[in-house]
């Protein structure tokens, strides 16, 4: 059987800050660390603070932070569902053009995003 520790909040936070820098680098082509004013500015912190953060260089996460935190993912998980959601209708207006597969496919991915914001909203 296995056993899994929880992670912590400052292991959760630092998994947060690390999805959303990959995720704004992968939008704008730049490196993270280039990408990560623009995250602090979206997100309300610091960029000394996310990059702490992300380094787990601190021993307790404050709650106004870590909600902070939390708002920031779930406002880019529901931008992220709305464009798949948005990429679906356009898939399914060219039905003729596209295949069953392609909507499938933005269909799993549609879930995966609805699945992580409940994770979130879970925690």
């Amino acid at each position: 059987m296995i056993h899994l520790k929880p992670l912590r909040d400052e292991d959760y936070a630092a998994a947060l800050v690390i999805r959303l820098e990959k995720a704004e680098a992968a939008r704008t082509g730049l490196s993270v660390s280039e990408v990560r004013p623009i995250v602090a500015r979206h997100v309300g912190l610091a960029v000394g603070t996310l990059e702490n953060i992300r380094r787990r260089r601190i021993k307790a996460i404050k709650a106004h932070v870590y909600r902070t935190l939390l708002a920031a993912a779930d406002r880019w998980l529901c931008a992220e569902i709305a464009k798949l959601e948005h990429e679906r209708a356009v898939i399914a207006a060219q039905a003729g053009h596209s295949s069953t597969r392609d909507l499938a496919e933005v269909d799993a991915h549609i879930a995966a995003a609805r699945a992580a914001l409940g994770a979130e909203a879970r925690r």
